[in-house]
């Protein structure tokens, strides 16, 4: 498996396809619109208008009892206690609901900045062991050399071949980190990126 080369000018807008994300943007319209409801119910609910067109006995009371600073007649629901709670419940509710999609955005943005890091670390750790691979495999050739003119004894030799099979190890062990942290920048994204999403954005 090949090592992924993660583009650069990755758009910020590929976290909005995270499902943690997604359910947060749900919650948050979800709240804002039993808001509304609930503003909405707090309004006189009656005709404004008669038969003919003309305004309606109802607003003509209303308007008349406010006018002499009488309670009015038309029941008006912004002075119910039960419907003021409720709203006040609706518009707590909507403020949660933008705290935890604000917390999840922060959260998804972390994520995607930890396996960056990590990635690069990654890479530059890869950088240092490929170049002590090939530095260990040139002492290598020097040592079965010297064996073949009796310099060195076998066991100079193991211990080259030894140290030879450590490195490419940790270099094999480097590339499996290097994909782990790859599918978790996926995940942080959301699904990865495609080349068109990259071009856009640029």
């Amino acid at each position: 498996i090949d090592i992924i080369k993660v583009p650069g000018g990755l758009p910020s807008d590929l976290l909005a396809r995270r499902p943690d994300i997604l359910a947060a943007e749900y919650r948050v319209l979800q709240a804002h619109h039993l808001e509304g409801q609930a503003k909405l119910a707090k309004l006189p609910s009656f005709s404004l208008t008669g038969r003919l067109g003309s305004s309606s006995s109802n607003l003509l009371d209303l308007l008349k009892s406010f006018t002499a600073g009488l309670l009015p007649t038309v029941n008006i629901p912004i002075l119910d206690p039960s419907i003021n709670a409720r709203y006040k419940v609706s518009q707590a509710q909507a403020k949660v609901a933008r705290e935890e999609y604000r917390r999840v955005v922060i959260k998804a943005f972390e994520e995607v900045e930890n396996a960056l890091i990590n990635l690069d670390s990654r890479k530059k750790q890869r950088q240092e062991l490929a170049s002590q691979l090939a530095k260990l495999r040139i002492v290598s050739d020097q040592v079965k050399a010297q064996l073949r003119e009796g310099m060195v004894s076998q066991l100079e030799v193991f211990e080259s071949e030894r140290s030879l099979l450590s490195a490419e190890l940790a270099l094999l062990e480097n590339k499996q980190q290097i994909l782990a942290d790859t599918v978790t920048l996926y995940k942080a994204l959301g699904g990865g990126w495609s080349r068109v999403q990259v071009q856009q954005a640029r």
